[in-house]
């Protein structure tokens, strides 16, 4: 699994798109839906996970994340964004 530090700003991940709920239409079903701005999952902070920061067994902070699955366009797969703030 690779890991990221940084992104561009204006970096796109998509949701999945129709599921079987919907009522089904002609032609090919949507690959992909809506469009999520990757930094907005570090807008809102205080709805974030906390977690305790432990580092070599010392207990340092907190860690608060979020994680979001979505379908990431150059890879045309699901890949889950973790967002994290020290």
């Amino acid at each position: 699994m690779a890991g990221r530090s940084g992104f561009r700003s204006s970096l796109i991940g998509k949701l999945a798109g129709q599921t079987a709920k919907y009522k089904k239409k002609r032609g090919r079903p949507k690959l992909y839906g809506a469009e999520v701005l990757l930094k907005s999952l570090l807008a809102d902070i205080d709805s974030m996970q906390v977690s305790p920061r432990v580092v070599y067994g010392e207990t340092e902070g907190t860690l608060r994340y979020r994680m979001r699955d979505l379908l990431w366009r150059p890879t045309g797969r699901l890949v889950r964004f973790v967002a994290v703030v020290r």
